[in-house]
């Protein structure tokens, strides 16, 4: 990376996760993602790279979701946010070198936002009465979103602070129990495995062999029944905290786990199938869940809207473009990048699963920006070019 954008890209990161605790104040949204803009623009103009097969897949996911935004053009910001996951995967893919200056800055930057809504929490501003559950959303509009912050921050600080054990353990046990406190039953499930593959990482172990995904799998359906434990705890109880009851497979994705999700899935599937094949083929407009879905409300879930907006089509060139970005990350030497980017990924698909994570700045940045970086990596590493950190 260029000198005269180091400090164009730090500042970038800072201020990106100073406004995502102002979700309501748009202009704050619309500022960032112009910067994230101009950024990609003189980049592009002053930096070459190789153009790969998933390079086509991510422009291909544009066009799609472009050519749904003409369908229903009063979505806009939605389009530009969608958009906006794209550019940075780009920028990723542009603005790769010095990698360990730019995960410090954010490190930083997150450690800043994390003290700032422990403060808030501490004081007593930064609870929510969600339904009957008095929850932690710090400064956030959603817990949700303080929740994706809170495992952000983690990933990068049990991978980048190295100066005090005993420091290091106690922002990790402080995070951990607001990430409970959250309660975004998801983000336990990925907090879990953050630390799991954490203690993968300082024995040496690689990420992607069949060992390791046996243990994660294993370790998935461990966390999963801790959870559904953990609801019957005291404090569980008196906070009135969402639980998990699993009895059965089928338990697994009803209305009470997914706080109702399941109706509004069926509801805009049983709606997209009814629209004719070329519509089903290539998508939607992005107003399809407000036009057909369940009282308005949103998808969700990435892959359902993925699958809505873009249409059979996107929804396999989707899936292809995931695929192949694990298989570039498995081909980095730097064992700090790829560990960071195969988390920053996984979190991404895991919360999607109940949100769509494609549409949020807050879920899609950080993800996308890794992904693509380690697409242009991968790349050294095929022209022997990158040497193990």
């Amino acid at each position: 990376m260029k000198n005269r954008y180091l400090n164009l890209v730090s500042l970038f990161w800072f201020l990106k996760f100073i406004f995502d605790m102002f979700y309501l104040q748009k202009i704050f949204t619309i500022s960032i993602t112009v910067f994230a803009l101009l950024l990609f623009i003189f980049t592009i103009r002053n930096t070459k790279i190789k153009f790969k097969l998933v390079d086509l897949f991510a422009i291909i996911m544009v066009l799609l979701f472009t050519l749904s935004f003409f369908k229903s053009t009063a979505y806009y910001i939605d389009y530009l946010k969608i958009l906006s996951a794209f550019i940075l995967y780009f920028l990723g893919r542009l603005l790769f070198a010095n990698d360990e200056k730019v995960s410090k800055t954010i490190t930083y930057s997150l450690f800043i936002v994390f003290i700032i809504n422990l403060i808030v929490c501490l004081i007593g501003k930064g609870s929510l009465t969600w339904g009957n559950s008095n929850t932690l959303r710090g400064l956030y509009y959603f817990k949700t979103d303080f929740a994706c912050m809170l495992v952000s921050f983690l990933v990068f600080w049990l991978w980048n602070y190295n100066k005090s054990k005993l420091i290091k353990c106690l922002i990790v046990f402080i995070t951990l129990g607001l990430i409970i406190l959250a309660n975004a039953r998801i983000y336990y499930l990925i907090a879990a495995l953050i630390l799991i593959m954490y203690l993968f990482y300082t024995k040496n172990k690689k990420i992607f062999s069949l060992k390791t995904a046996v243990t994660l799998l294993i370790s998935i359906v461990v966390v999963i029944f801790g959870i559904q434990l953990m609801s019957n705890l005291s404090i569980f109880r008196e906070r009135n905290l969402i639980s998990l009851d699993i009895n059965s497979y089928d338990d697994l994705l009803n209305a009470s786990n997914t706080q109702g999700r399941n109706v509004v899935w069926e509801v805009l599937l049983r709606s997209f199938n009814n629209q004719n094949l070329l519509t089903r083929t290539f998508g939607t407009g992005l107003s399809f869940y407000k036009d057909y879905g369940y009282k308005g409300f949103t998808e969700h879930s990435t892959y359902i809207k993925v699958l809505l907006n873009t249409g059979y089509v996107g929804i396999i060139i989707f899936t292809l473009f995931i695929i192949n970005i694990f298989n570039n990350i498995s081909k980095v030497k730097n064992k700090k990048i790829e560990y960071i980017s195969f988390l920053l990924l996984i979190t991404f698909l895991i919360s999607g699963i109940s949100s769509p994570t494609l549409l949020y700045v807050n879920t899609s940045w950080l993800p996308m920006f890794y992904s693509g970086l380690c697409v242009s990596y991968s790349g050294l590493v095929e022209n022997g070019e990158e040497d193990e950190k």
